[in-house]
């Protein structure tokens, strides 16, 4: 376990380090822990397209719409999550049937990773998105996302992803007082990139408040000293207002989980991919 240090009142050029850890294609800049990907679709010679949209598991197979390009392809830019995304391109309001061969024999997205059951008869077609190597504590906090924001059980909840073993320390600021973090979760396993949540519950403001988070780091060499908001002067507000209200009868309640996903394929290696999904979104 690494030693922590106090806290000091610098960033020491942290600011550098968490800009590093965002990617960027075409403009689109994502959140620490995604990767901007683009989805493309070549029309056949002669074919006449009207619309295009991209339908998948990461959009719970929701319509975005394409946008035609000067060369006549359909594309779209997107943040993803690393790991396999199934999806498929929804080309003049009819579904290809079979992503590997719908397009003349061939496949519809020619940078297709592969190809799933759709259980309709067809295919989905398959992105493999891997990791970016990540810079520095590689901090998330989305205060609009349950994951990070949430009351339960009476308490206010704020968690704060980073990257993994290289945190030691972390204080949520407030302008009602401070409190220390705790580590909740860690994992390096399946699609997934390895990183840490961190978590603490205080009492729930009685009006709205700003808060911010306070750590240490260290690179293997030293001990840096980081904040999120990255300027010293910035801070998250909460309005007060429960965004994702508890049901009463569910904080008195057990609930027994399933997890399909561990007895997908037949692999034992989703053990860990669905106990770690798990705690992340509902704990």
């Amino acid at each position: 376990m690494l030693q922590t240090r106090k806290f000091g009142t610098a960033v020491l050029g942290l600011a550098l380090l968490l800009l590093l850890s965002v990617g960027s294609v075409q403009g689109i800049e994502c959140p620490v822990f995604q990767v901007a990907v683009t989805f493309t679709y070549v029309p056949l010679e002669g074919e006449v397209v009207i619309s295009v949209s991209l339908r998948g598991s990461f959009n719970h197979w929701g319509e975005w719409p394409m946008e035609e390009q000067p060369d006549g392809t359909w594309s779209i830019t997107i943040c993803l999550e690393p790991g396999k995304h199934e999806y498929k391109f929804f080309i003049n309001n009819q579904w290809p049937v079979d992503m590997e061969t719908a397009r003349d024999d061939g496949p519809v997205d020619l940078e297709a990773d592969g190809y799933v059951d759709d259980n309709f008869g067809g295919q989905n077609a398959i992105r493999i998105i891997e990791p970016e190597v990540l810079e520095g504590p590689a901090l998330r906090h989305n205060p609009d996302n349950p994951e990070y924001l949430s009351i339960a059980d009476g308490r206010l909840v704020l968690r704060l992803r980073t990257a993994a073993d290289v945190v030691t320390e972390i204080r949520l600021i407030t302008d009602k007082g401070e409190w220390p973090m705790e580590r909740q979760l860690w994992w390096d396993v399946g699609w997934w990139d390895a990183g840490e949540m961190w978590r603490v519950a205080v009492p729930v403001p009685e009006s709205a408040f700003e808060y911010r988070f306070v750590g240490v780091w260290f690179d293997g060499a030293e001990y840096t000293t980081f904040s999120l908001p990255i300027d010293p002067g910035d801070y998250f507000s909460f309005d007060g207002i429960d965004p994702f209200p508890q049901i009463d009868w569910v904080g008195q309640s057990i609930f027994y989980q399933i997890f399909p996903e561990r007895f997908r394929e037949w692999n034992p290696e989703n053990n860990a991919y669905a106990l770690v999904t798990s705690m992340v979104h509902y704990n």
